[in-house]
Protein backbone atom coordinates (compact mmCIF):
# COMPACT_ATOMS: atom_id res chain seq x y z
CA UNK A 1 0.00 0.00 0.00
CA UNK A 2 1.11 3.39 -1.27
CA UNK A 3 2.26 5.77 1.85
CA UNK A 4 0.54 8.97 1.77
CA UNK A 5 2.87 12.29 2.48
CA UNK A 6 1.78 13.73 5.81
CA UNK A 7 3.71 17.26 4.78
CA UNK A 8 5.19 18.87 1.55
CA UNK A 9 8.67 17.10 2.40
CA UNK A 10 7.85 14.04 1.90
CA UNK A 11 5.92 14.44 -1.37
CA UNK A 12 9.19 14.07 -3.78
CA UNK A 13 11.17 11.30 -2.11
CA UNK A 14 7.55 9.39 -2.38
CA UNK A 15 7.33 9.68 -5.47
CA UNK A 16 10.79 9.18 -6.32
CA UNK A 17 10.17 5.69 -4.96
CA UNK A 18 6.67 5.13 -6.76
CA UNK A 19 7.63 7.08 -10.37
CA UNK A 20 11.10 7.82 -10.87
CA UNK A 21 11.08 7.93 -14.32
CA UNK A 22 8.07 10.02 -14.29
CA UNK A 23 8.26 13.60 -15.33
CA UNK A 24 7.51 15.88 -12.45
CA UNK A 25 7.79 19.75 -14.00
CA UNK A 26 8.15 21.12 -17.31
CA UNK A 27 9.68 24.78 -18.28
CA UNK A 28 9.71 25.08 -21.69
CA UNK A 29 12.24 22.52 -22.73
CA UNK A 30 13.61 21.99 -19.26
CA UNK A 31 12.18 18.78 -17.89
CA UNK A 32 12.93 16.98 -14.37
CA UNK A 33 11.85 13.08 -14.23
CA UNK A 34 10.41 12.80 -9.65
CA UNK A 35 13.87 11.27 -9.20
CA UNK A 36 16.15 14.28 -10.35
CA UNK A 37 13.74 16.54 -8.87
CA UNK A 38 14.36 14.90 -5.30
CA UNK A 39 17.73 14.92 -5.63
CA UNK A 40 17.83 18.64 -6.66
CA UNK A 41 15.51 19.59 -4.01
CA UNK A 42 17.96 17.74 -1.59
CA UNK A 43 20.70 19.48 -2.72
CA UNK A 44 18.68 22.84 -2.52
CA UNK A 45 17.74 21.98 1.03
CA UNK A 46 21.22 21.60 1.89
CA UNK A 47 22.26 25.17 0.22
CA UNK A 48 19.97 26.88 2.46
CA UNK A 49 20.55 25.33 5.56
CA UNK A 50 24.43 25.04 5.54
CA UNK A 51 25.08 28.31 3.32
CA UNK A 52 22.41 30.98 4.36
CA UNK A 53 21.36 29.19 8.00
CA UNK A 54 17.81 28.62 6.83
CA UNK A 55 16.18 27.09 9.57
CA UNK A 56 12.77 26.07 10.73
CA UNK A 57 10.37 28.57 10.66
CA UNK A 58 12.96 30.93 8.73
CA UNK A 59 10.88 32.45 5.69
CA UNK A 60 12.35 32.06 1.92
CA UNK A 61 11.47 34.45 -0.59
CA UNK A 62 10.63 34.51 -4.14
CA UNK A 63 10.65 37.04 -7.05
CA UNK A 64 10.26 36.15 -10.53
CA UNK A 65 7.97 34.36 -12.99
CA UNK A 66 6.64 30.65 -13.04
CA UNK A 67 9.65 28.47 -13.33
CA UNK A 68 11.70 24.95 -12.84
CA UNK A 69 13.12 26.70 -9.55
CA UNK A 70 10.51 28.25 -8.48
CA UNK A 71 8.45 25.09 -8.10
CA UNK A 72 11.72 23.62 -7.09
CA UNK A 73 11.44 26.12 -3.42
CA UNK A 74 7.56 24.66 -3.55
CA UNK A 75 9.16 21.22 -2.22
CA UNK A 76 12.59 22.65 -0.93
CA UNK A 77 11.57 25.07 1.84
CA UNK A 78 8.68 23.56 3.27
CA UNK A 79 10.67 20.53 3.47
CA UNK A 80 13.06 22.60 5.50
CA UNK A 81 10.35 23.43 7.86
CA UNK A 82 10.90 27.11 6.79
CA UNK A 83 7.80 29.03 5.00
CA UNK A 84 7.74 29.75 1.72
CA UNK A 85 6.77 33.40 0.60
CA UNK A 86 6.50 34.03 -3.40
CA UNK A 87 6.22 37.25 -3.74
CA UNK A 88 3.62 38.70 -7.01
CA UNK A 89 5.92 40.74 -9.18
CA UNK A 90 2.61 42.50 -10.23
CA UNK A 91 2.11 44.40 -6.76
CA UNK A 92 3.55 48.33 -6.17
CA UNK A 93 7.04 48.24 -5.16
CA UNK A 94 5.82 49.79 -1.86
CA UNK A 95 3.81 47.03 -1.26
CA UNK A 96 6.17 44.27 -1.97
CA UNK A 97 8.48 46.42 0.48
CA UNK A 98 6.18 46.17 3.54
CA UNK A 99 5.72 42.56 2.75
CA UNK A 100 9.62 42.13 2.78
CA UNK A 101 9.49 43.86 5.78
CA UNK A 102 7.25 41.56 7.77
CA UNK A 103 8.50 38.55 6.53
CA UNK A 104 12.09 39.56 7.41
CA UNK A 105 13.38 36.49 5.06
CA UNK A 106 16.44 34.78 5.49
CA UNK A 107 17.15 34.89 1.37
CA UNK A 108 15.47 36.52 -1.70
CA UNK A 109 15.39 33.90 -4.87
CA UNK A 110 14.70 36.09 -7.62
CA UNK A 111 14.96 35.49 -11.74
CA UNK A 112 16.80 37.75 -14.53
CA UNK A 113 13.85 40.26 -14.83
CA UNK A 114 13.02 40.39 -11.55
CA UNK A 115 16.54 41.38 -10.54
CA UNK A 116 16.70 45.25 -10.45
CA UNK A 117 13.78 45.37 -7.98
CA UNK A 118 14.77 42.15 -5.86
CA UNK A 119 17.89 44.38 -4.97
CA UNK A 120 15.98 47.38 -4.16
CA UNK A 121 13.92 45.50 -2.06
CA UNK A 122 16.79 43.32 -0.44
CA UNK A 123 19.99 45.71 -0.12
CA UNK A 124 18.17 47.91 2.48
CA UNK A 125 17.68 45.18 4.79
CA UNK A 126 21.07 43.62 3.88
CA UNK A 127 18.93 40.22 2.52
CA UNK A 128 21.41 37.78 0.15
CA UNK A 129 19.82 37.51 -2.68
CA UNK A 130 20.16 34.04 -4.84
CA UNK A 131 19.94 34.22 -8.58
CA UNK A 132 18.47 32.36 -11.53
CA UNK A 133 20.86 33.16 -14.46
CA UNK A 134 21.51 36.70 -13.25
CA UNK A 135 24.19 37.92 -10.67
CA UNK A 136 23.49 38.26 -7.32
CA UNK A 137 24.46 37.84 -3.96
CA UNK A 138 24.46 33.76 -4.84
CA UNK A 139 24.11 31.91 -7.92
CA UNK A 140 21.26 29.22 -8.02
CA UNK A 141 23.35 26.59 -9.96
CA UNK A 142 26.72 27.18 -8.03
CA UNK A 143 24.86 26.72 -4.48
CA UNK A 144 23.04 23.40 -5.73
CA UNK A 145 26.90 22.25 -7.19
CA UNK A 146 28.34 22.72 -3.98
CA UNK A 147 25.60 21.13 -1.69
CA UNK A 148 25.61 17.61 -0.24
CA UNK A 149 24.01 14.90 -2.01
CA UNK A 150 21.82 14.19 0.96
CA UNK A 151 20.58 16.75 3.30
CA UNK A 152 18.59 14.74 6.55
CA UNK A 153 15.20 15.87 6.57
CA UNK A 154 13.36 18.30 9.36
CA UNK A 155 11.25 17.50 11.44
CA UNK A 156 8.23 18.53 10.47
CA UNK A 157 4.20 18.91 11.68
CA UNK A 158 0.93 19.22 9.38
CA UNK A 159 -0.28 21.73 11.80
CA UNK A 160 3.48 24.00 10.53
CA UNK A 161 3.33 26.13 8.58
CA UNK A 162 4.32 25.91 4.80
CA UNK A 163 4.37 29.09 3.17
CA UNK A 164 2.71 32.72 3.54
CA UNK A 165 0.51 33.80 0.55
CA UNK A 166 -0.40 37.61 0.63
CA UNK A 167 -3.46 38.57 -0.79
CA UNK A 168 -4.03 41.09 -3.65
CA UNK A 169 -4.83 43.67 -1.22
CA UNK A 170 -8.21 44.96 -2.36
CA UNK A 171 -9.12 45.95 0.94
CA UNK A 172 -6.47 47.58 2.18
CA UNK A 173 -2.80 46.48 2.94
CA UNK A 174 -2.41 42.77 1.76
CA UNK A 175 -3.17 39.85 4.78
CA UNK A 176 -0.37 37.32 4.63
CA UNK A 177 -2.38 34.01 4.82
CA UNK A 178 -0.24 31.27 6.69
CA UNK A 179 -0.89 27.76 5.30
CA UNK A 180 0.00 24.80 6.72
CA UNK A 181 1.14 21.51 5.46
CA UNK A 182 -1.67 19.49 6.51
CA UNK A 183 -4.31 22.09 4.73
CA UNK A 184 -2.58 21.67 1.41
CA UNK A 185 -2.65 18.47 1.62
CA UNK A 186 -6.03 18.42 2.58
CA UNK A 187 -6.56 20.93 -0.08
CA UNK A 188 -5.09 18.06 -2.82
CA UNK A 189 -7.06 15.27 -2.03
CA UNK A 190 -10.24 17.01 -2.87
CA UNK A 191 -9.02 18.22 -5.91
CA UNK A 192 -8.27 14.40 -6.63
CA UNK A 193 -11.80 13.58 -6.12
CA UNK A 194 -12.54 16.74 -8.54
CA UNK A 195 -10.50 16.07 -11.18
CA UNK A 196 -10.17 12.32 -10.89
CA UNK A 197 -7.31 11.90 -13.46
CA UNK A 198 -4.55 9.94 -11.08
CA UNK A 199 -0.71 9.59 -11.79
CA UNK A 200 -1.04 10.15 -15.81
CA UNK A 201 -2.20 13.75 -14.46
CA UNK A 202 -0.40 16.68 -16.99
CA UNK A 203 -1.64 19.68 -15.23
CA UNK A 204 -1.06 22.93 -17.40
CA UNK A 205 -0.17 25.87 -14.73
CA UNK A 206 -0.85 28.97 -16.04
CA UNK A 207 -1.16 31.42 -12.79
CA UNK A 208 0.97 33.43 -11.01
CA UNK A 209 3.32 31.26 -8.40
CA UNK A 210 2.05 33.94 -5.64
CA UNK A 211 -1.70 33.51 -5.68
CA UNK A 212 -2.92 30.62 -3.60
CA UNK A 213 -3.00 28.13 -6.38
CA UNK A 214 0.35 28.18 -6.71
CA UNK A 215 1.26 27.98 -3.04
CA UNK A 216 -1.30 24.35 -3.35
CA UNK A 217 1.28 23.49 -6.56
CA UNK A 218 3.47 21.32 -4.96
CA UNK A 219 0.81 18.99 -2.67
CA UNK A 220 -2.04 19.39 -5.20
CA UNK A 221 0.26 18.56 -8.41
CA UNK A 222 2.26 16.20 -6.47
CA UNK A 223 0.30 14.07 -4.49
CA UNK A 224 -0.72 11.40 -7.71
CA UNK A 225 3.14 12.03 -9.05
CA UNK A 226 1.33 13.73 -11.97
CA UNK A 227 3.60 16.45 -14.05
CA UNK A 228 3.30 19.74 -13.76
CA UNK A 229 3.59 21.91 -16.81
CA UNK A 230 3.83 25.61 -16.65
CA UNK A 231 3.28 28.96 -18.51
CA UNK A 232 5.01 31.24 -17.39
CA UNK A 233 2.60 34.02 -18.88
CA UNK A 234 -0.94 33.16 -19.78
CA UNK A 235 -1.50 33.63 -23.98
CA UNK A 236 -3.91 31.75 -25.52
CA UNK A 237 -2.24 30.97 -28.67
CA UNK A 238 0.42 29.65 -26.21
CA UNK A 239 -2.28 27.64 -24.24
CA UNK A 240 -3.92 25.90 -27.32
CA UNK A 241 -0.37 24.89 -28.13
CA UNK A 242 0.91 23.82 -25.06
CA UNK A 243 -2.22 21.53 -24.43
CA UNK A 244 -2.12 20.07 -27.88
CA UNK A 245 1.99 19.46 -27.59
CA UNK A 246 1.89 18.24 -24.08
CA UNK A 247 -0.81 16.14 -23.84
CA UNK A 248 -2.24 18.68 -20.62
CA UNK A 249 -4.87 16.68 -19.27
CA UNK A 250 -6.52 19.50 -16.62
CA UNK A 251 -6.06 23.24 -15.85
CA UNK A 252 -7.56 26.16 -13.41
CA UNK A 253 -8.96 28.66 -14.82
CA UNK A 254 -10.16 32.31 -14.19
CA UNK A 255 -13.63 32.76 -15.76
CA UNK A 256 -11.35 36.01 -17.69
CA UNK A 257 -8.80 33.35 -18.96
CA UNK A 258 -11.27 31.40 -20.59
CA UNK A 259 -13.49 34.60 -22.38
CA UNK A 260 -9.25 35.23 -23.63
CA UNK A 261 -9.49 31.72 -24.79
CA UNK A 262 -12.98 31.61 -26.67
CA UNK A 263 -11.99 35.10 -28.46
CA UNK A 264 -8.71 33.62 -29.74
CA UNK A 265 -9.21 33.17 -33.25
CA UNK A 266 -6.51 29.68 -34.21
CA UNK A 267 -8.37 28.14 -31.40
CA UNK A 268 -9.90 25.43 -33.51
CA UNK A 269 -6.79 24.28 -35.31
CA UNK A 270 -5.77 22.12 -31.78
CA UNK A 271 -6.23 18.85 -30.67
CA UNK A 272 -7.69 18.98 -27.68
CA UNK A 273 -8.37 15.66 -27.10
CA UNK A 274 -5.74 14.97 -24.20
CA UNK A 275 -8.21 17.77 -22.11
CA UNK A 276 -10.48 15.77 -19.49
CA UNK A 277 -11.25 18.35 -16.88
CA UNK A 278 -11.35 22.12 -16.51
CA UNK A 279 -11.33 23.74 -13.12
CA UNK A 280 -12.84 27.24 -12.99
CA UNK A 281 -12.84 29.76 -10.23
CA UNK A 282 -11.81 33.15 -8.52
CA UNK A 283 -14.82 35.69 -10.22
CA UNK A 284 -18.19 35.26 -11.18
CA UNK A 285 -18.80 33.33 -14.46
CA UNK A 286 -21.11 35.40 -17.10
CA UNK A 287 -23.77 33.04 -18.08
CA UNK A 288 -23.16 33.84 -21.77
CA UNK A 289 -19.36 32.53 -21.46
CA UNK A 290 -20.37 29.33 -19.29
CA UNK A 291 -22.28 28.64 -22.55
CA UNK A 292 -20.05 29.25 -24.87
CA UNK A 293 -17.48 27.03 -22.61
CA UNK A 294 -19.54 24.53 -22.48
CA UNK A 295 -20.31 24.29 -26.43
CA UNK A 296 -16.26 24.39 -27.14
CA UNK A 297 -14.67 22.26 -24.64
CA UNK A 298 -15.91 18.55 -24.34
CA UNK A 299 -14.17 17.83 -21.22
CA UNK A 300 -15.45 17.70 -17.64
CA UNK A 301 -16.30 21.50 -16.87
CA UNK A 302 -15.94 22.21 -12.56
CA UNK A 303 -16.64 25.07 -10.85
CA UNK A 304 -14.72 26.07 -7.34
CA UNK A 305 -15.50 28.19 -4.96
CA UNK A 306 -13.11 28.85 -2.10
CA UNK A 307 -10.48 31.12 -0.90
CA UNK A 308 -6.89 31.56 0.28
CA UNK A 309 -7.74 31.13 4.02
CA UNK A 310 -10.03 28.35 3.40
CA UNK A 311 -8.94 26.49 0.08
CA UNK A 312 -11.85 24.99 -1.33
CA UNK A 313 -15.45 24.68 -0.35
CA UNK A 314 -17.91 24.18 -2.64
CA UNK A 315 -17.99 22.22 -6.22
CA UNK A 316 -20.43 22.97 -9.25
CA UNK A 317 -19.66 19.35 -10.49
CA UNK A 318 -19.38 18.71 -14.47
CA UNK A 319 -22.85 16.72 -13.85
CA UNK A 320 -24.56 19.94 -12.52
CA UNK A 321 -22.94 21.76 -15.72
CA UNK A 322 -24.52 19.27 -17.91
CA UNK A 323 -27.84 19.33 -16.93
CA UNK A 324 -28.36 22.82 -16.28
CA UNK A 325 -27.99 23.54 -12.19
CA UNK A 326 -25.99 26.38 -12.65
CA UNK A 327 -28.55 28.47 -10.36
CA UNK A 328 -25.69 27.72 -7.35
CA UNK A 329 -22.28 27.32 -6.78
CA UNK A 330 -23.07 23.14 -5.94
CA UNK A 331 -22.31 21.62 -2.56
CA UNK A 332 -19.67 21.66 -0.06
CA UNK A 333 -16.44 19.59 -0.71
CA UNK A 334 -15.66 16.19 1.63
CA UNK A 335 -14.55 17.46 4.88
CA UNK A 336 -16.11 20.52 4.76
CA UNK A 337 -19.02 21.91 7.33
CA UNK A 338 -20.90 25.22 6.82
CA UNK A 339 -23.35 27.37 8.23
CA UNK A 340 -25.27 30.80 7.41
CA UNK A 341 -24.71 33.23 10.38
CA UNK A 342 -26.35 36.48 10.18
CA UNK A 343 -24.96 39.72 11.83
CA UNK A 344 -25.90 38.80 15.37
CA UNK A 345 -24.16 35.16 15.11
CA UNK A 346 -27.54 33.31 14.69
CA UNK A 347 -27.72 30.45 11.33
CA UNK A 348 -30.59 31.74 9.47
CA UNK A 349 -33.10 29.28 7.54
CA UNK A 350 -32.84 27.87 4.32
CA UNK A 351 -33.10 30.25 1.84
CA UNK A 352 -31.86 33.48 3.95
CA UNK A 353 -28.86 35.22 3.26
CA UNK A 354 -26.22 35.67 5.82
CA UNK A 355 -21.99 35.62 6.18
CA UNK A 356 -20.75 32.24 5.09
CA UNK A 357 -18.80 30.49 7.89
CA UNK A 358 -17.03 27.95 7.18
CA UNK A 359 -14.95 24.84 9.04
CA UNK A 360 -12.32 22.40 7.44
CA UNK A 361 -9.14 20.43 7.48
CA UNK A 362 -8.19 23.10 4.87
CA UNK A 363 -8.21 26.36 7.05
CA UNK A 364 -5.44 28.76 7.22
CA UNK A 365 -3.68 28.98 10.63
CA UNK A 366 -4.35 32.89 10.46
CA UNK A 367 -2.85 36.27 9.01
CA UNK A 368 1.13 36.50 9.31
CA UNK A 369 2.03 38.45 12.19
CA UNK A 370 -1.23 40.25 12.52
CA UNK A 371 -2.89 38.59 15.88
CA UNK A 372 -6.17 41.18 15.75
CA UNK A 373 -7.33 40.83 12.45
CA UNK A 374 -6.81 36.83 12.79
CA UNK A 375 -8.84 36.88 15.67
CA UNK A 376 -11.47 38.22 13.90
CA UNK A 377 -12.45 35.90 11.18
CA UNK A 378 -11.02 32.78 12.44
CA UNK A 379 -13.26 31.88 15.99
CA UNK A 380 -13.56 28.89 17.43
CA UNK A 381 -12.42 26.63 14.67
CA UNK A 382 -14.32 28.57 12.48
CA UNK A 383 -13.57 30.99 9.34
CA UNK A 384 -16.05 34.29 8.69
CA UNK A 385 -15.76 34.55 4.81
CA UNK A 386 -16.95 38.12 4.34
CA UNK A 387 -19.38 36.61 1.52
CA UNK A 388 -22.93 36.12 1.78
CA UNK A 389 -24.41 33.38 0.47
CA UNK A 390 -27.67 30.99 1.01
CA UNK A 391 -28.49 27.82 1.51
CA UNK A 392 -30.93 26.21 -0.91
CA UNK A 393 -33.54 23.34 0.29
CA UNK A 394 -31.65 20.72 -1.79
CA UNK A 395 -28.04 21.17 -0.05
CA UNK A 396 -26.49 23.61 -2.95
CA UNK A 397 -25.25 26.79 -1.70
CA UNK A 398 -25.31 30.19 -3.64
CA UNK A 399 -23.17 32.90 -2.84
CA UNK A 400 -24.24 36.57 -3.76
CA UNK A 401 -21.39 38.66 -3.03
CA UNK A 402 -18.93 40.01 -0.70
CA UNK A 403 -20.29 41.72 2.71
CA UNK A 404 -17.85 44.73 1.92
CA UNK A 405 -19.22 45.29 -1.10
CA UNK A 406 -22.98 45.15 -0.07
CA UNK A 407 -24.47 48.57 -1.25
CA UNK A 408 -26.81 50.35 1.13
CA UNK A 409 -28.73 53.14 -0.65
CA UNK A 410 -31.36 54.92 0.68
CA UNK A 411 -32.08 52.26 3.42
CA UNK A 412 -32.54 49.62 1.17
CA UNK A 413 -29.75 46.49 0.63
CA UNK A 414 -28.42 45.71 -3.19
CA UNK A 415 -26.24 42.83 -3.72
CA UNK A 416 -23.62 43.64 -6.68
CA UNK A 417 -24.05 40.22 -8.10
CA UNK A 418 -27.53 40.72 -8.71
CA UNK A 419 -27.34 43.61 -10.36
CA UNK A 420 -24.43 42.25 -12.94
CA UNK A 421 -26.75 39.54 -13.49
CA UNK A 422 -29.35 41.69 -15.14
CA UNK A 423 -27.21 43.85 -16.95
CA UNK A 424 -24.91 40.81 -18.58
CA UNK A 425 -27.79 39.23 -19.81
CA UNK A 426 -28.45 42.51 -22.26
CA UNK A 427 -27.29 41.53 -25.75
CA UNK A 428 -24.48 44.68 -25.82
CA UNK A 429 -23.08 43.65 -22.89
CA UNK A 430 -19.82 41.37 -22.53
CA UNK A 431 -18.66 42.39 -18.89
CA UNK A 432 -19.79 44.02 -15.81
CA UNK A 433 -19.12 44.98 -12.37
CA UNK A 434 -21.25 46.92 -9.89
CA UNK A 435 -20.34 48.85 -7.06
CA UNK A 436 -21.24 51.34 -4.39
CA UNK A 437 -20.17 55.35 -4.38
CA UNK A 438 -20.47 57.44 -1.53
CA UNK A 439 -23.35 59.75 -2.50
CA UNK A 440 -24.98 62.47 -0.39
CA UNK A 441 -28.65 62.16 -0.51
CA UNK A 442 -28.79 58.13 -0.54
CA UNK A 443 -25.72 57.31 1.50
CA UNK A 444 -24.55 55.00 -1.27
CA UNK A 445 -25.40 55.09 -5.06
CA UNK A 446 -25.18 51.61 -7.49
CA UNK A 447 -22.90 53.11 -10.02
CA UNK A 448 -21.60 50.04 -12.78
CA UNK A 449 -18.97 49.41 -15.37
CA UNK A 450 -19.57 47.65 -18.61
CA UNK A 451 -17.67 46.50 -21.36
CA UNK A 452 -19.28 46.50 -24.93
CA UNK A 453 -19.45 43.43 -27.35
CA UNK A 454 -17.50 44.52 -30.07
CA UNK A 455 -19.20 46.69 -32.27
CA UNK A 456 -22.50 46.64 -30.03
CA UNK A 457 -24.05 50.36 -29.39
CA UNK A 458 -26.38 50.62 -26.47
CA UNK A 459 -26.56 53.93 -24.31
CA UNK A 460 -26.68 54.18 -20.27
CA UNK A 461 -30.36 54.30 -20.35
CA UNK A 462 -31.15 51.56 -22.08
CA UNK A 463 -28.83 49.53 -19.68
CA UNK A 464 -30.94 51.07 -16.76
CA UNK A 465 -34.50 50.25 -18.17
CA UNK A 466 -33.49 47.11 -18.53
CA UNK A 467 -32.69 47.09 -14.91
CA UNK A 468 -35.81 48.77 -14.13
CA UNK A 469 -37.89 46.10 -16.12
CA UNK A 470 -36.19 43.42 -13.79
CA UNK A 471 -35.22 44.72 -11.04
CA UNK A 472 -36.78 47.01 -8.18
CA UNK A 473 -36.28 50.58 -8.64
CA UNK A 474 -33.27 51.42 -6.07
CA UNK A 475 -30.98 48.71 -7.32
CA UNK A 476 -30.57 50.11 -10.79
CA UNK A 477 -27.65 51.77 -11.45
CA UNK A 478 -26.98 55.98 -10.95
CA UNK A 479 -24.40 56.24 -13.23
CA UNK A 480 -22.61 53.52 -16.12
CA UNK A 481 -19.42 53.52 -17.08
CA UNK A 482 -18.30 52.46 -20.47
CA UNK A 483 -14.79 50.70 -20.63
CA UNK A 484 -12.66 48.92 -22.71
CA UNK A 485 -11.39 46.45 -19.85
CA UNK A 486 -12.35 45.96 -16.36
CA UNK A 487 -9.24 46.62 -14.46
CA UNK A 488 -7.93 43.25 -12.25
CA UNK A 489 -6.44 42.79 -9.31
CA UNK A 490 -3.29 40.88 -8.86
CA UNK A 491 -5.10 37.81 -8.44
CA UNK A 492 -6.89 38.20 -11.71
CA UNK A 493 -10.05 39.11 -9.86
CA UNK A 494 -12.34 42.88 -11.15
CA UNK A 495 -10.56 45.79 -9.00
CA UNK A 496 -14.04 47.22 -7.66
CA UNK A 497 -12.15 49.31 -5.44
CA UNK A 498 -10.24 51.04 -8.09
CA UNK A 499 -13.45 51.56 -10.37
CA UNK A 500 -15.31 53.51 -7.23
CA UNK A 501 -12.33 55.88 -7.42
CA UNK A 502 -12.75 56.22 -10.93
CA UNK A 503 -16.27 56.40 -11.19
CA UNK A 504 -16.71 58.85 -8.16
CA UNK A 505 -14.21 61.02 -9.58
CA UNK A 506 -15.31 61.14 -13.23
CA UNK A 507 -17.37 64.37 -14.05
CA UNK A 508 -20.98 63.82 -14.88
CA UNK A 509 -22.16 64.57 -18.51
CA UNK A 510 -24.50 63.92 -20.92
CA UNK A 511 -24.87 59.99 -22.23
CA UNK A 512 -22.71 58.93 -24.96
CA UNK A 513 -24.66 56.30 -27.20
CA UNK A 514 -22.57 53.42 -28.46
CA UNK A 515 -19.04 53.73 -27.43
CA UNK A 516 -16.40 51.37 -25.88
CA UNK A 517 -14.97 54.06 -23.17
CA UNK A 518 -16.63 56.92 -21.74
CA UNK A 519 -19.06 57.56 -18.95
CA UNK A 520 -22.76 58.35 -18.74
CA UNK A 521 -24.92 59.10 -15.57
CA UNK A 522 -27.79 57.16 -15.38
CA UNK A 523 -30.80 58.58 -13.84
CA UNK A 524 -31.93 58.90 -9.72
CA UNK A 525 -32.37 55.79 -7.09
Amino acid sequence: MTRTPKVIGEIAPLNAQRAPDAEAIVDGTRRLSWEELWQRTTRLRGALANELSVAPGDRVAYLGRSCLEAFELCHAVPGLGALHVPLNERLAEAELARIMAVTTPRALIHDEAAAALAARLSDPAGVPRIGLRTPATYDYDELLRRAPETTPPSEVDPLDAASICFTSGTTGVPKGVIMRHGAQLAFAAIETELEPIGQAARHLFARPMAVAPGHRLAAWHGLNAGATILMPRFEPAEFFRVVENEHITNVLLAPTMLRMLLDEGNRGEHDLSSLQAIVYGGAPMPDDLLAEVLAFFSCRIVQGYGSSEAGQVLCLSDEDHRTGHLDTHGRPVAGVELQIRDSAGQQVPSGDVGELHVRSPQLAAGYWRDPERSAAVFVDGWYHTGDLAAREADGRYRVVGRASDLIITGGFNVVPREVEQVIASHAAVREVAVFGVKDRTWGEAVHAAVVLELEAAVTAEELIEHCRAHLASFKKPRRIDFLDALPLTTAGKIDKMSLAKRSAGAAVGPPEPAGRQGTSPGGTA
